[in-house]
């Protein structure tokens, strides 16, 4: 969306900055990690603030659509947003569909909207994913769970976990599934997080990895709106048992931090548009 904004200033060179969910923290690597996944996070969701409910995604998108939104627009977003090649990032796909620049989400209406489909989004997804995993050892921490698979062969549940301790539960695992937020071009500060601590992380396909070849081999991945996880959620447990995972947690974090993050951010801007022309 960096890129988008940047150009309706018009500027027509590409702003490339790789967003991150949170602060990342590296912890000292086990040697006697669980042979199992950890999954960290509720099953639901907070509704989206101000956001009309609905038990559909198609009547969600219908009820919290602006004024003037055709039928033809709210199938688009349904159908855009339950591609096979949909990649996580809701915002882009709803102003496509009613043909808005990126600044329209300053708008209310629109990025009500689009929080909503995201929220709904992320527990069809949730539930699909793990669903998937029925009958590997997995470990899942958070609300909702127990009462979506009781019988699940394999699924242990393990209550909440306070934030400040979710770092030490990732490194106690071979492996962790990774829920993004739904980003193209960036991912959650756990699989950073877990990647510091040696432990594999099972994550959607992302340009991220990228940006941290030297984990290539820690990261398992499955296209974002993919259902069944379970090959890719295998492999990471395969390759843990194997072998150690061994990188430079220090090199994580002072390459991929927020700081510098931003400071790469900054310089790359500086580059497009001097300081010296403000």
């Amino acid at each position: 969306m960096l890129t988008e904004i940047w150009s309706a200033r018009g500027c027509d060179k590409p702003v490339h900055f790789m967003p991150m969910a949170g602060f990342f923290q590296g912890g000292g690597i086990s040697s006697n990690k669980k042979d199992a996944i950890a999954v960290v996070g509720n099953l639901g969701a907070l509704p989206a603030v101000g956001a009309k409910a609905a038990n559909s995604l198609q009547d969600l998108v219908a009820a919290n659509c602006p004024d003037g939104t055709s039928e033809a627009q709210i199938s688009d977003i349904v159908s855009r947003v339950t591609s096979e090649t949909f990649k996580g990032n809701v915002a882009k796909d709803v102003l496509a569909a009613l043909s808005l620049p990126a600044t329209s989400l300053l708008d209310p209406t629109i990025l009500r909207l689009a929080t909503a489909v995201d929220r709904m989004l992320r527990l069809i997804s949730r539930y699909s994913k793990v669903n998937s995993l029925r009958g590997l050892p997995v470990d899942l921490y958070g609300t909702g769970w127990k009462e979506a698979f009781p019988d699940h062969e394999g699924f242990t549940f393990c209550g909440q976990v306070a934030h400040p301790e979710v770092v030490n539960v990732l490194g106690r695992y071979k492996a962790t599934l990774n829920f993004d937020p739904g980003f193209e071009d960036g991912q959650h500060d756990r699989v950073l997080s877990a990647l510091a601590q040696g432990t594999h992380v099972i994550t959607n396909e992302n340009r991220f990895p990228s940006e941290i070849p030297s984990a290539a081999e820690g990261i398992h991945t499955f296209p974002y709106a993919a259902v069944d996880i379970c090959e890719a959620a295998e492999n990471a447990l395969l390759r843990a048992r194997g072998e150690d995972l061994e990188l430079d947690s220090k090199d994580l974090i002072l390459r991929h931090g927020w700081i510098e993050r931003f400071y790469e951010l900054t310089k790359r801007i500086n580059e497009i548009e001097p300081a010296s022309a403000n």
